[in-house]
């Protein structure tokens, strides 16, 4: 059987090691998680994943094949509450954004160090709200240009972009309207995202690129009831 992480009701986070009949506490009591992301999964070696929570921790949970799995705490990049978080390792550097409920984004691509070199960002299109979700990954076949998308609390979506050479995120609107998402999920063989509409209960797909933000999220076309992304 394999091993799964989770985070359950509690904001404490778990461990099965027999397909989810047993669960063993990982974390410390004392910690209150909000958002896990897992931006390692690999057979050979395991998984990483990175999770955040309140009064602004972010720590890295390490499940090596064959070894005690641990958790690694970085430096808080704020005292605010973190509410989401992304992460992917790219060219050696792990790259991690987190959001905070104050509306800030903080990123980092040293997220592998004990000590991390936060950068903050206070994107307007975020003030006022949080990101309950955040989607991303490097695009281009060279350089560490990343895009992605964001979902605010209030359902609203957004391009998340960082480009090549550079360590400024921001954050732009997507041509959408009348929307509420509620998750996103990444597609790994291709460059593009998918969201999922509370309102039409359908789906979205957005079109990510190496030189620019995203720039729209269109409906999947429905082909005989099954949807079909173009």
């Amino acid at each position: 059987s394999s091993d799964v992480m989770r985070l359950m009701g509690v904001n404490a986070i778990y461990i099965t090691h027999d397909g989810g009949h047993n669960w063993d506490l990982l974390s410390d009591p004392a910690v209150e998680y909000t958002k896990l992301y897992m931006y390692l999964n690999d057979g050979s070696y395991g998984a990483k994943v990175v999770a955040v929570g309140e009064g602004g921790i972010v720590h890295r949970v390490i499940m090596e094949n064959g070894t005690p799995f641990g958790i690694v705490e970085l430096n808080s990049p704020t005292s605010a509450n973190l509410t989401s978080c992304w992460g992917e390792e790219i060219s050696g550097d792990l790259w991690l954004v987190v959001a905070s409920s104050t509306g800030n984004l903080y990123a980092t691509n040293n997220g592998d160090d004990i000590t991390a070199t936060w950068n903050t960002f206070t994107p307007p299109l975020l003030s006022g709200t949080n990101a309950k979700a955040i989607e991303a990954k490097k695009v281009g076949t060279t350089g560490n240009a990343i895009s992605g998308s964001v979902i605010t609390a209030t359902g609203n979506i957004y391009a998340l972009f960082k480009a090549d050479a550079s360590t400024t995120f921001t954050v732009t609107t997507l041509s959408v309207t009348g929307v509420n998402m509620a998750d996103l999920t990444i597609d790994t063989t291709s460059n593009r995202i998918f969201a999922f509409d509370n309102i039409s209960k359908r789906a979205y797909k957005i079109q990510l690129n190496s030189g620019a933000p995203a720039a729209t999220a269109n409906i999947l076309i429905a082909t005989n009831t099954i949807a079909q992304a173009n």
